[in-house]
């Protein structure tokens, strides 16, 4: 298990899609505090967006992180389909359990990188200007760290689906597909519709989906920590073992 991770993690440094990603997402961040610049100095509003208003609104941002996510699944567990790589793992005789959880692991990894890239490199633009609008402290650092963490702990169990669709399919459409019009526009809808229904909103609640959705605010109770973590290894847990029960029974070629 330790060697197929060490291996993931190389590919992943070799992966040219996943470093035009985080380049993209880099400048996204830029742009996005530019933005927000000019229109609070040149737009007449009288709101001034400081470095922690700027920090939770793009931390909340699931769009990004879901469409930067479903890309890299496409190529990093479909494209070993199709050049044969996890075909040779299988025949040098690794378990396809560990093949799962060791790109599970990996993939895990780029959601955690991509999800504190945005956040972090926004708000810093933006400090620059009207500050960070945060006492700092002790207790203040540790729960914006634990906020954040959390967060992308969630994240990553809402785009776990992906691992589940790829190992699957096989097929970049179709994990593109699901993660964009399913686990973004399918969410989405489901949270409009949960304003109107407590029903939906309580089911909500108890998925990833809904349960971070408490954490974008420094006055998240530890609870909310709590339910976030529990859900979201839940979550995982569950997308993980069905991927594991439906790639045993399935025929690699």
């Amino acid at each position: 298990m330790y060697n197929l991770i060490r291996c993931e993690l190389f590919k992943l440094r070799k992966s040219r899609l996943f470093l035009l990603i985080l380049a993209l997402v880099v400048v996204y961040s830029v742009v996005m505090s530019i933005l927000t610049y000019s229109s609070v100095q040149y737009g007449g509003g009288s709101e001034v967006v400081q470095g922690i208003d700027m920090y939770f609104e793009q931390l909340s941002n699931y769009l990004l992180v879901a469409v930067a996510g479903s890309l890299i699944a496409t190529t990093y567990v479909c494209g070993d389909f199709d050049n044969k790589t996890i075909q040779d793992s299988i025949a040098c005789g690794r378990s396809r359990s560990s093949i799962i959880f060791s790109k599970s692991l990996v993939y895990f990894l780029t959601i955690f990188i991509i999800s504190l890239i945005v956040p972090i490199i926004s708000s810093a633009v933006i400090s620059t200007a009207y500050g960070f609008g945060m006492q700092f402290s002790m207790a203040s650092i540790l729960k914006l760290t634990a906020i954040t963490l959390i967060t992308s702990f969630a994240y990553s169990a809402c785009l776990s689906p992906c691992i589940l669709l790829s190992f699957l399919s096989r097929k970049p459409v179709v994990v593109l597909a699901g993660g964009i019009f399913v686990l973004y526009l399918g969410i989405s809808f489901l949270k409009d519709a949960a304003r109107i229904e407590p029903a939906i909103s309580s089911v909500l609640s108890f998925t990833p989906y809904g349960a971070c959705d408490a954490l974008f605010t420094l006055d998240a109770a530890t609870g909310d920590f709590l339910k976030s973590i529990i859900v979201s290894v839940a979550f995982i847990v569950t997308i993980l073992a069905a991927t594991c029960m439906i790639f045993r029974k399935s025929e690699v070629k």
